[in-house]
């Protein structure tokens, strides 16, 4: 995880800093997820192995096989984000990487003066859900995760779950082997 104590000296600078990677991120692999028609998870029993996905072309091809990790999961039709190491069905290999993230959190220490200013981002990181009024909230949830966490692929698939346009949900993913 950084070390925002060291890198960030006001809050202020954490939030931008986050959105700029992400969105540099986001635009960096862009074009690969824009040909993506498909993707398939491979679950792994094994609890110590992660989880692989396969991201299909336009030919059907495979474009890439990746390991992978939960980040989150946004549900549209009532505005909630929940944080993937609060989910009880998902398995350690499959969170990884955001319950390091749940325990940075935790070990910043808000009784010394020099960090009172991170409550917010304490906050944000540590509170299992979260009710989302607007995408920004959204994108600053996510970017905080790439950005603190170093991983620079965050993948969106959506799930319809019903007909209804509004229900759905949408998990993020950490994918962990970049395109070549």
């Amino acid at each position: 995880m950084a070390n925002i104590k060291s890198e960030f000296y006001n809050l202020s600078a954490l939030i931008p800093t986050s959105l700029e990677y992400y969105d540099k991120n986001n635009e960096k692999y862009s074009s690969f997820f824009n040909n993506i028609t498909n993707s398939k998870t491979i679950q792994n029993n094994s609890d110590m192995e992660r989880n692989r996905i396969l991201f299909y072309g336009k030919d059907n091809e495979i474009i890439l096989e990746s390991q992978y990790e939960f980040i989150g999961f946004y549900y549209k039709k009532y505005n909630l984000w929940c944080w993937g190491w609060a989910s009880p069905i998902l398995k350690k290999n499959e969170t990884f990487i955001i319950r390091k993230l749940l325990n940075y959190a935790l070990e910043i220490d808000l009784t010394l003066k020099e960090n009172e200013q991170f409550k917010f981002i304490k906050t944000v990181l540590i509170n299992s859900r979260s009710r989302i009024t607007d995408e920004l909230q959204l994108d600053i949830h996510i970017a905080l995760a790439s950005y603190l966490s170093k991983k620079k692929m965050v993948y969106k698939r959506k799930y319809q779950l019903t007909s209804d346009p509004t229900n759905y949900i949408e998990y993020y993913l950490f994918i962990l082997d970049e395109p070549k």
